[in-house]
């Protein structure tokens, strides 16, 4: 079976707009995720640690996760308690963990650029 915009009953335009948002967003969020390293970089000038940049991270962020969650959850089935806690499992290893990684990583490189 085709899936063409003619045989899903959306217009072409309509797929290329998405083509073209989704574009858009990939572009901006890839910016966005390089420009951290240049931020961090510059937040390490000061005396803080990776401890700190990564707790005002997630406090910048908080907001848009919670909004994300607000908005993803109307109308759909609740999660169970098993899933609850997976997904914890998940957010802490995938965005506590990696991205405390990632700034003791960059600490240790703007420190080693500092003393040479």
């Amino acid at each position: 079976m085709s899936s063409s915009p003619a045989s899903t009953g959306q217009p072409a335009g309509h797929a290329r707009r998405h083509y073209l948002n989704g574009l858009a967003i990939s572009m901006l969020a890839s910016a966005l995720f390089s420009g951290k390293a240049v931020v961090a970089k510059l937040i390490y000038q000061y005396p803080v640690d990776a401890v700190m940049v990564i707790s005002l991270r997630m406090l910048l962020s908080f907001p848009f996760f919670i909004a994300i969650a607000v908005w993803k959850s109307r109308g759909a089935q609740p999660l169970s308690g098993p899933d609850r806690w997976r997904i914890v499992l998940l957010g802490f290893c995938g965005y506590y963990l990696s991205s405390f990684l990632d700034f003791l990583g960059l600490q240790y490189i703007t420190a080693g650029m500092e003393s040479a």
